[in-house]
């Protein structure tokens, strides 16, 4: 067992409406995850078998569970603001939403807007863009495999011009990016195992939380090391390639470490200013870190953590950012150590509980988890992480 496994978070997409069973075959053709071949081939499996939608299509192994989560992500625009179109920064959409009213339509031309972001990037010229189409329609592949295929670009580029395309964040190597922690695989590495083990979680957290109200949830662990922040960065940034407008607070005023992650320098204030000054919460949040995903960070350590998560300040502070995004993760001190965690928990509502592989004993998951019960937080899972 590698990776991130997730303990009570069950992996199965719940039973889907025949309407949005359609939608979700359209959303995936039009992403281009399925062909109506396959499509067919996975209704005939979902007649003999039973199940949803979903369920048929990664039983087949034709989708994955992030492929499930993204289309899901499309179709979910009470969680999703509105795109402002850059005109500067990508070339025109002939199409317009390619997954709109009929995602099916057109999508020879949007191909061909992948053709022109490669050739924006300088990967491709305008002959070869056309030599591509070309191979294409008489391969019957998509435009992605005809060009690597005929080895004038690499999967990489690919991957990084899809995900201009949808306005899928991922964080290119370059200057701006530099100071970004490598941690943060689903942005740095967001086709790999860890990325993949990330939106895995993402999926069930859509499912057994956001489609259920629960929008904001803390993101604990027993002690140091396991990857508490890990784990809140990655899940932060994989629901805000989903498009849901996302926040991640850093309630772990004792030894924060999110600020750092996302690159930030020096002391930047946060939390701790809010509730000390009560000060309003827009003044120190950062916007869009990157696309979708804003950040409050932990601000100046103050010498009383405790109180000022116990504050009112602090329960109309939490109450006011569910209504303000999609999604609030809370990233805490360790929960056998201190009580800020239970203290936080007890205030949004429910947590995930992370321990690590080989180092976390059971009694200190099981501590924890019977402090944030008897604090009335809704427990959504576990999570065993090995990275």
């Amino acid at each position: 067992m590698t990776g991130l496994d997730t303990v009570d978070l069950g992996t199965s997409v719940r039973s889907e409406t025949d309407e949005a069973q359609t939608q979700l075959a359209a959303i995936l053709q039009g992403l281009g995850t399925l062909n109506a071949e396959q499509v067919e081939r996975v209704r005939q499996w979902q007649f003999r078998n039973g199940g949803a939608f979903s369920d048929a299509a990664v039983s087949l192994g034709m989708v994955s569970r992030a492929d499930i989560a993204t289309a899901l992500g499309h179709s979910r625009r009470r969680l999703i603001r509105p795109v402002e179109t850059d005109t500067t920064a990508y070339p025109e959409d002939p199409v317009g939403d390619p997954c709109g009213d009929d995602p099916r339509v057109q999508i020879d031309d949007a191909h061909r807007n992948l053709g022109q972001l490669l050739i924006e990037m300088g990967k491709l010229s305008a002959e070869q863009v056309d030599a591509v189409l070309q191979r294409q329609r008489l391969g019957d592949s998509s435009f992605g495999d005809a060009a690597v295929s005929m080895g004038v670009v690499s999967r990489g580029d690919i991957m990084t011009a899809l995900a201009r395309q949808y306005r899928y964040p991922i964080l290119r190597r370059g200057a701006d990016n530099a100071a970004i922690s490598r941690e943060l695989v689903v942005g740095h590495d967001p086709f790999g195992p860890a990325a993949e083990a990330i939106r895995s979680i993402r999926t069930v957290i859509v499912q057994q939380a956001l489609d259920k109200g629960i929008r904001s949830f803390v993101i604990a662990a027993p002690r140091r090391g396991t990857g508490c922040s890990f784990l809140a960065g990655n899940l932060a940034m994989a629901l805000a390639q989903m498009a849901v407008d996302t926040l991640l607070v850093d309630a772990d005023m004792r030894t924060p470490r999110l600020s750092q992650m996302f690159g930030l320098s020096g002391r930047v204030p946060g939390l701790s200013e809010i509730l000390r000054y009560q000060e309003t919460a827009p003044s120190h949040i950062i916007r869009d870190v990157v696309p979708f995903l804003s950040l409050l960070p932990a601000g100046a350590c103050p010498p009383n953590p405790q109180e000022l998560l116990s504050s009112v300040e602090f329960v109309t502070l939490t109450a006011g950012l569910e209504k303000q995004f999609g999604a609030v993760i809370y990233d805490v001190s360790p929960g056998i150590e201190f009580a800020d965690s239970s203290i936080v928990a007890s205030r949004v509502g429910a947590a995930i509980v992370v321990a690590r592989r080989r180092k976390t004993r059971f009694d200190g998951v099981s501590m924890l988890v019977d402090r944030l019960r008897n604090m009335n937080c809704v427990l959504l899972g576990t999570v065993l992480n090995n990275f």
